[in-house]
């Protein structure tokens, strides 16, 4: 699937470009209050820590649809689009986290 509005386009997010897109991600949330206070005060260990979540929820999460928004072949914002009620792990995909 591909959309475009405004020079951005909206596709689905291949395996390929998944680093790209958890830099993007971990760049976009390190120093949201909440990870803050979650993860300390250095925001080089909050991105760290912000990769792995990601990360993990990306192999994890294997029944959502990755997406993400590009300008020019360059991701600018990513996310993953669940199917309703799956929203939440299961046990077994949180004992994987």
């Amino acid at each position: 699937m591909s959309v475009a509005t405004g020079g951005i386009v909206a596709a689905d997010l291949g395996r390929d470009r998944f680093g790209e897109a958890l830099g993007v991600l971990t760049r976009g949330m390190r120093d949201n209050p909440v990870h803050v206070a979650a993860f300390g005060p250095d925001p080089e260990r909050r991105r760290r820590a912000l990769e792995r979540l990601f990360g993990a929820l990306f192999r994890i999460k294997v029944d959502q649809t990755p997406i993400c928004a590009m300008r020019d072949e360059t991701i600018v914002a990513a996310t993953g689009v669940a199917p309703a009620g799956t929203c939440q792990p299961s046990g077994r995909e949180a004992a994987a986290f």
